[in-house]
């Protein structure tokens, strides 16, 4: 907190009429940065567009978000419970919203049958699964590989050819 502050150019006591402490400080940065991505993904998600097309929006603002938020994501892999139970709900929101999309797309037929929750798990785990990823392949291509996995297992066979 000290090193903040002087940074701030403040005194260190002024921090602490806005933070309690480090972990205060640490949930208020994962809350705005939460908060903005799910936002987005939320705009993603009710764009009224055909739910190939949110579903592959979405796709890629996790995967953007991730990469914008790689330092910040491995700091709350070692935070104090209660900013990792912070950041957890605002996963659970976003799955919820991944879920949306999919029941739209089974609802009116373009999508085939399974468990939206199983699938709503496994495309948001998908989409963040590349925080540890070391290669070069950019953020779009990764994107990309992840759309193309979840359309070519989701979409009928009769939509395929026409998406």
């Amino acid at each position: 907190m000290e090193a903040l502050a002087s940074r701030l150019g403040l005194a260190k006591g002024t921090v602490y009429l806005y933070f309690r402490d480090k972990s205060d400080l640490l949930g208020a940065v994962a809350d705005r940065a939460t908060d903005r991505f799910l936002t987005r993904l939320r705009t993603d998600a009710r764009s009224g567009k055909l739910p190939e097309a949110r579903l592959s929006a979405m796709v890629r603002t996790c995967v953007q978000f991730v990469r914008e938020q790689r330092f910040l994501l491995r700091m709350l892999l070692d935070a104090p419970p209660e900013v990792r139970e912070r950041v957890r709900a605002s996963g659970l929101k976003a799955r919820a919203l991944f879920r949306e999309v999919l029941e739209a797309g089974i609802g009116s037929g373009r999508f085939r049958r399974h468990d939206s929750e199983v699938l709503s798990l496994c495309a948001f785990a998908m989409t963040r699964g590349h925080l540890f990823y070391e290669g070069r392949r950019p953020a779009e291509a990764i994107a990309g590989e992840i759309e193309s996995l979840l359309l070519t297992s989701l979409l009928t066979r009769r939509r395929r050819g026409r998406s």
